[in-house]
């Protein structure tokens, strides 16, 4: 299985579905980093999960939570 991070700015979804398909992988989080109040400056963090048929938003949160929703989502779908 391969995951894939995609921090975008514009194009989000577009980008990140390019790099879905162009990088091989199973799924990507999808992280909008043109934000100032989330992401790379801050403990809070929203992404949108995507995979070849699916896209999944997971709701601002601590990284922390994130992290273990990221991680419940593919235990559901890959395992």
């Amino acid at each position: 299985m391969c995951i894939g991070f995609a921090a975008e700015t514009q194009n989000f979804i577009k980008n990140a579905k390019n790099k879905l398909k162009n990088k091989g992988c199973d799924a990507i989080i999808l992280n909008d980093v043109s934000k100032s109040n989330l992401g790379f400056k801050s403990d809070e963090n929203e992404v949108l999960f995507l995979d070849q048929k699916n896209s999944i938003k997971i709701k601002k949160n601590s990284k922390q939570k994130l992290g273990r929703k990221i991680i419940e989502i593919l235990s559901e779908k890959f395992f």
